[in-house]
């Protein structure tokens, strides 16, 4: 069943469209299945999202709560929280290694100039 596409959908779909196979095409070449699977999915399901609104009604109220709407926020919450704490981590871990990185340095500079 076709149905009349909004401006929006007009704009949007192809958009994600393009989004979803270049990451067809990361993981044809074999770069980072994982990560590039991952993001496929999300172009993918953000384009059923935008095509079919009521679809995200449908798993909304399978899961119990009320409105697509809410679904759609509640997943990127999650989705934002799960990555500002995976950088964070990422950012702690650099940090530690610029610390011991710069303590090696001082180290053999001082063993260096007593020589």
């Amino acid at each position: 069943m076709l149905h009349q596409l909004n401006p929006f959908q007009w704009i949007v779909v192809p958009i994600l469209t393009l989004l979803f196979l270049h990451s067809l095409a990361l993981m044809a070449r074999g770069v980072r299945w994982g990560r590039d699977g991952v993001r496929a999915l999300l172009w993918l399901a953000a384009a059923v999202a935008v095509l079919r609104p009521d679809v995200t009604i449908i798993i909304a109220r399978a899961v119990g709560i009320g409105r697509g709407t809410d679904l759609v926020l509640y997943l990127f919450i999650l989705g934002f929280l799960g990555t500002s704490f995976y950088f964070y981590g990422r950012v702690v871990k650099l940090e530690t290694a610029i610390t011991t990185l710069v303590r090696q340095a001082a180290l053999q500079d001082k063993a260096q100039s007593k020589s």
